[in-house]
């Protein structure tokens, strides 16, 4: 969704590699047993999930990939591995037009594969650990709770509801309430400075001025 909706974002894009890295220390403390049991991590960088359609998916590159090498140079095994490679992917991302080379090891088999980074939208993605049916947008992340994803049937039905928050940060809504907001406030200024209290009214109804226009242009653009 992010690299599909690139040509609206502007000038909030980065380079995007489409997988999850990570290895046991990774981990939250007391789950590393729990890593090990479900994802088979140990102090090696794993790749836990790849994108499909993304560019290191493109490449041939598979969840439970055991990273090797990274354009020949040797990844640690240990607690800093997973900063190290970090700090090596962010170099990578930096210089969108190089190839890069990763080789990995698949059970007894050691590969190489060359790719370039997609090109996408600049939104973190995070899971807010909340029960509640609800998903957000601040301008540079788009967030989705924990019961939403028990609330959605299918990755159709979330890629909807994230994509309808895509939309609100591509099409600066965020930056628009704000400005709303602020002319309220000075309107509240003015009100209080004549001896009337608002109570912030004026703020908090040019903040939602346009919302249901705003509401439904990011259903339009989302589903494009």
């Amino acid at each position: 969704l992010l690299i599909d909706a690139v040509d609206l974002c502007g000038d909030m894009t980065m380079s995007r590699m489409g997988w999850l890295v990570t290895n046991k220390y990774d981990m939250p403390e007391g789950m590393e047993d729990t890593g090990k049991k479900l994802y088979d991590l140990d102090e090696y960088l794993t790749i836990l999930h790849v994108v499909p359609g993304s560019a290191v998916a493109k490449a041939g590159i598979q969840n439970g990939d055991v990273l090797v090498r990274w354009n020949g140079q040797p990844l640690a095994a240990d607690r800093d591995a997973l900063k190290d490679f970090v700090e090596l992917e962010d170099e990578f991302l930096n210089n969108t037009r190089t190839t890069q080379t990763v080789t990995v090891s698949r059970g007894d088999t050691t590969l190489d594969f060359e790719f370039a980074a997609d090109f996408g939208c600049d939104y973190q993605l995070v899971l807010v650990g909340a029960d509640e049916v609800n998903a957000f947008a601040n301008g540079t992340h788009v967030g989705v709770t924990r019961g939403m994803l028990r609330f959605a049937h299918s990755d159709i039905e979330l890629a909807t509801v994230v994509g309808h928050e895509i939309a609100h940060n591509a099409m600066e809504h965020i930056k628009a309430k704000q400005r709303n907001s602020i002319l309220g406030f000075i309107l509240d200024l003015f009100a209080a400075y004549h001896g009337i209290n608002t109570q912030g009214s004026f703020q908090l109804a040019a903040a939602y001025e346009f919302s249901p226009e705003f509401e439904a242009e990011a259903d339009y653009v989302g589903l494009y």
